[in-house]
């Protein structure tokens, strides 16, 4: 008998402890979605793509809702608001052709459209056409053009971009008499100018299968769901994507919960959900499942987190700063069929999450979202308002301050061997555990996550390798046809959801959830003297950040604010605009710059505590890099050799004297 109550109890134990794995471990996620924006003008589309981009959402052909009789080539778009809802839809210029089940993908300042049905009603007549359009400032499109046509023409396929490339997977070909699913795969190279390179097979899916949704995360492709045979599937494969290019073998993992196709997918924070479709019985779902993604490239198990406002499917789901977006779609029920023309959207939370990927990743490449696109936004304007205190309030690398005041002391130095040196951080590991087969290992960069969890180091390939908490979410070591792959630096965005790389030649390239607001790569040359960028640094609230070149000016971006620059300062009042270093004051209502002579400018609000102008030593005269320290009224700077002076309450608190330091204005 006791026994018989052991094993009660320990049988209930584990009942109880599946329970809390499964809902509260896996699915700490919360949606709450409102009905947002006006309808779009035409009304009642569906078998539509969507894309987000640079604060808008689009919407792409698709059929009108009269039992999918009339195609559209209709392209509408509306700014997402500060609330994370839709103001008005508008239109913008149109597809050449009327078109439904065709995908879509935007990358580096275009929107692809790719395949899809022309026959104008609901028989299928695929396509092999492919057009592509530039995004503008004002969120309108530019003129769509042709580029390099699919393989096979194929509707009701996905599409993923990563890595430079985008994916088509399955869907439905031509057959005898109708289209037939298939397995095909391809992949093709998206070039500098915007358009494609040629189309290439990959390995081919398991099965054909149409009517599927996919993810590209962290170096693998998933399939998840669809029709195989004309009925709906809730099996899931995952193939690896080499640096090449081409996929591995397609791998079976964690099967969804229930046969699904004509379902939206996204990921965000290392879980991909799946949401509404199409189920068995004729019937759509309003079932919204995620799963976490393991390290290994598997998928944990599925987990029902919430649910759509409406039974929906064949809807375009987008992801944008940490909401999501439903669009339109159709209802069934018991064969009977019904269009929703509304929009809503959701923020995604996630809380308590046993999150999946893996936290000490050495990979190097693998880009998922980059951007160096065109932006001519603020100008480098002209200051006077400069401070070039020639102070000798300085303490040098082998004393400490004076000051007590900055109660958090702590800082790290990053040597070009890669290796990391922290004083009063967290250690998590550096270049020097990483293996030596590696294409290199000099350290250009380095940035903080949130609450000294983790960390980035960025290579002089422009590999990005993550320690502690720091996730990876992509590189430039892989990104075909960069024009210039030579890194200045990367910044970590303030939820450590992301960060941003910026190149020499002024590209600025965004991964996770940092959002682009532009860069000096396409301004021309007559409107800039320099365009040699020494650092980006973002604003505390991560809608913006500066760019600052080699002769002193500063570029703002997104909500930073311009206080001054050293550009038009007159040479008789400068003795050296040579830009070196540059931070923002914590409140980001002012900034520093500290040029090669070691002065130190300040704009806005930043409060001047000392330089390295008058110190009498020129072998430890190169500033290198500059910390605010972590209470604002002090700072730290670091030279090229690994000298550290601290001003104001900045604590001295170690230094690597003789360590080359990596500095973005050699």
């Amino acid at each position: 008998m006791k026994f018989f109550k052991n094993f009660v109890f320990f049988s209930l134990f584990l009942l109880i402890f599946n329970f809390i794995f499964t809902h509260i471990l896996y699915a700490g996620t919360t949606f709450n979605f409102n009905i947002t924006g006006n309808a779009i003008p035409s009304g009642g589309i569906t078998y539509s793509t969507s894309i987000a981009y640079n604060g808008y959402v689009y919407e792409i052909g698709g059929s009108f809702f009269n039992g999918r009789g009339t195609f559209t080539p209709n392209v509408y778009y509306a700014p997402i608001l500060s609330s994370g809802g839709l103001g008005s839809w508008s239109p913008t210029t149109s597809l050449p052709e009327s078109v439904e089940g065709a995908t879509s993908i935007e990358y580096n300042g275009y929107v692809y459209e790719i395949g899809g049905n022309i026959s104008g009603n609901s028989t299928s007549v695929p396509t092999s056409n492919v057009y592509y359009a530039p995004i503008l400032s004002s969120g309108e499109l530019g003129s769509w053009s042709p580029t390099t046509s699919l393989i096979n023409a194929t509707d009701y396929a996905t599409s993923v971009e990563y890595n430079g490339y985008v994916y088509e997977i399955g869907g439905e070909v031509s057959g005898n008499s109708t289209s037939v699913p298939t397995s095909n795969v391809y992949y093709a190279p998206i070039l500098s100018s915007g358009a494609l390179g040629s189309w290439t097979p990959t390995t081919s899916l398991n099965n054909a299968t149409d009517n599927l949704t996919s993810i590209a995360y962290d170096g693998y492709i998933y399939e998840i769901g669809g029709e195989v045979s004309g009925n709906g599937t809730s099996s899931v494969y995952y193939a690896p994507i080499l640096s090449s290019g081409e996929l591995g073998s397609w791998s079976s993992t964690t099967s969804l919960p229930l046969s699904l196709y004509g379902a939206t997918s996204i990921e965000s924070q290392g879980y991909v959900y799946e949401m509404g479709g199409a189920i068995p019985g004729n019937n759509s779902t309003s079932n919204i499942y995620s799963a976490p993604i393991l390290s290994s490239g598997e998928l944990g198990s599925w987990s029902l987190v919430g649910n759509l406002p409406s039974n929906l499917e064949f809807s375009d789901t987008v992801k944008y700063n940490g909401y999501i977006y439903e669009i339109e779609g159709l209802i069934y029920s018991s064969g009977s069929s019904s269009m929703s023309d509304y929009m809503y959207f959701s923020q995604i939370s996630v809380s308590n999450s046993s999150s999946s990927s893996s936290s000490n990743s050495n990979s190097s490449s693998n880009s998922n979202s980059s951007s160096n696109s065109n932006s001519n936004s603020n100008s480098s304007s002209n200051s006077n308002s400069s401070s070039n205190s020639s102070s000798n309030s300085n303490s040098n690398s082998n004393s400490s301050s004076n000051s007590n005041s900055n109660s958090n002391p702590a800082y790290s130095i990053l040597g070009l061997n890669g290796n990391l040196y922290p004083f009063g951080s967290n250690n998590y590991g550096d270049m020097y555990n990483v293996p030596n087969n590696v294409p290199s290992k000099i350290g250009i960069g380095y940035s903080q996550t949130p609450n000294d969890s983790g960390y980035y180091i960025l290579t002089s390939d422009g590999g990005v390798y993550t320690f502690g908490n720091a996730k990876f979410y992509g590189s430039l070591y892989n990104i075909p046809n960069i024009p210039v792959k030579t890194p200045v630096s990367i910044v970590a965005t303030p939820d450590g959801l992301g960060y941003y790389i910026v190149t020499k030649d002024g590209a600025v390239y965004t991964f996770g959830d940092a959002k682009f607001y532009g860069s000096l790569y396409n301004i021309p040359s007559s409107a800039i003297m320099n365009k040699t960028v020494v650092a980006l640094v973002s604003t505390p609230d991560g809608l913006g950040y500066y760019l600052v070149t080699k002769d002193g000016a500063v570029y703002t971006f997104g909500d930073a604010k311009f206080y001054g620059s050293l550009y038009n300062i007159p040479s008789s009042a400068i003795m050296n605009r040579t830009t070196v270093a540059f931070g923002i004051s914590l409140d980001g209502l002012g900034y520093y710059i500290v040029t090669a002579d070691g002065a130190v400018y300040t704009f806005g609000d930043a409060k001047f505590y000392g330089s390295m102008f008058n110190i009498s030593n020129p072998s430890v005269m190169t500033p290198a890099s500059f910390l605010l320290s972590s209470d604002g009224l002090g700072y730290y700077i670091i030279t090229t050799n690994g000298s550290v002076y601290t001003f104001g309450d900045a604590k001295f608190l170690g230094s690597t004297s003789g360590e080359a330091i990596p500095s973005s204005s050699e």
